[in-house]
């Protein structure tokens, strides 16, 4: 369900939204309580023209945007 950042409420899925990177934390490391493995983690602001919201990247994923990007997130929640 393709929605505007404003209409995103707590604890939806599979919500598909399109927006601006406007800005990337630095990465840090993470180690995940359940297999002990270390993860890069960082945090991303997404806007559209209705709002901004938090944006968690990991591994890969921060290295495949940019600041200014416009990127499309496909069932997220």
């Amino acid at each position: 369900m393709k929605l505007k950042i404003k209409d995103l409420r707590n604890g939806m899925r599979r919500v598909d939204v399109t927006g601006k990177i406007l800005e990337i934390s630095e990465p840090r490391e993470v180690t995940s309580r359940y297999s002990g493995a270390r993860h890069r983690v960082a945090t991303a602001i997404l806007a559209d023209d209705s709002g901004k919201i938090k944006l968690t990247l990991w591994n890969k994923q921060i290295d495949q945007v940019s600041v200014n990007d416009t990127v499309q997130i496909e069932n997220g929640y």
